[in-house]
């Protein structure tokens, strides 16, 4: 399994993932149509992208 972040605080033990300006693609806590359902590239949404990483980085090995 594959797993980035963009970066690590060895103080903390925190690994860090930063994001921005994602809340254009969502309203009211909902994702938009075209990014829930436009596939990128014919394999994944936006959203499936975005929910498959956070799987990933949350997996407890």
């Amino acid at each position: 399994m594959d797993t980035n972040f963009d970066g690590w605080k060895p103080a903390q033990c925190l690994f860090l993932e930063a994001k921005a300006k994602y809340d254009q693609f969502f309203k009211d806590g909902e994702p938009n149509d075209f990014y829930k359902n436009i596939k990128l590239k014919g394999k994944m949404s936006g959203y499936d992208s975005m929910i498959n990483q956070a799987r990933r980085q949350n997996a407890r090995h």
